[in-house]
């Protein structure tokens, strides 16, 4: 497997110019195959720092920034939305937002669909995912009638059939039933296997455990 890695450098970032700073000074580099969590209280700057990370901010959300992000030592600022997200995806913290097709099944397939993959490989990456996050029950079912952790898990389960190098995730287990919370866990596992990197948001201790290394952004 691939070894990537991800830098990050932000100086400096704010949403309008002359306002405070709400991100600065964050300089990191992560490797594939390896998990950071981003801890903190609510408020501190979680969201902010993933959607800097993966471009949405300035490329969506607009603000002052002044930062460099690389994959493997190229500048990803300059990509479209589609090529970055192949590299690097994220998973928000509300479902709803990310949630766009009639049913699972159709949710699952839409990532490799557009990536014009065989037939073959796209049912193979749906069976995969759904072995992992046990969506078995509920392939078939309309994603708005789903329950808040199944949309969670459904969110998820399409980033992995989109298969980026990186995934943010903005606090996965958040709203997470217990038995959820353990799908989670052992996805998360599983994806370092596959030599994933992967950025975690959690204001409690609930994933802290997996983390290989842990920025508190309350004490930068």
């Amino acid at each position: 497997m691939s070894n990537h890695s991800l830098q990050l450098d932000i100086k400096s970032f704010s949403f309008e110019e002359n306002s405070k700073s709400l991100l600065h000074n964050i300089k990191f580099s992560l490797h594939s195959g390896k998990i950071l969590l981003i801890k903190g209280k609510s408020g501190c700057g979680k969201t902010t720092l993933l959607n800097v990370i993966c471009t949405i901010i300035p490329k969506v959300i607009e603000g002052i920034l002044n930062a460099s992000v690389k994959i493997d030592n190229e500048e990803i600022a300059d990509l479209p939305l589609n090529r970055i997200a192949q590299k690097i995806s994220l998973m928000m913290q509300e479902p709803d937002r990310q949630l766009l097709l009639p049913n699972v099944e159709m949710e699952l397939a839409f990532a490799p669909e557009n990536l014009c993959l065989t037939q073959s490989e796209i049912s193979s990456r749906i069976s995969e995912v759904v072995e992992l996050l046990n969506l078995q029950n509920i392939l078939k079912l309309e994603t708005h009638k789903l329950s808040y952790g199944q949309k969670k898990l459904t969110t998820f389960a399409s980033l992995i059939t989109l298969s980026p190098i990186f995934f943010l995730l903005d606090e996965p287990a958040a709203g997470l039933a217990s038995q959820s919370i353990d799908l989670l866990r052992s996805a998360i596992k599983h994806l370092k296997t596959q030599a994933k990197g992967l950025i975690i948001t959690d204001h409690t201790d609930t994933l802290f455990d997996l983390a290989d290394s842990t920025i508190d952004l309350d004490n930068l």
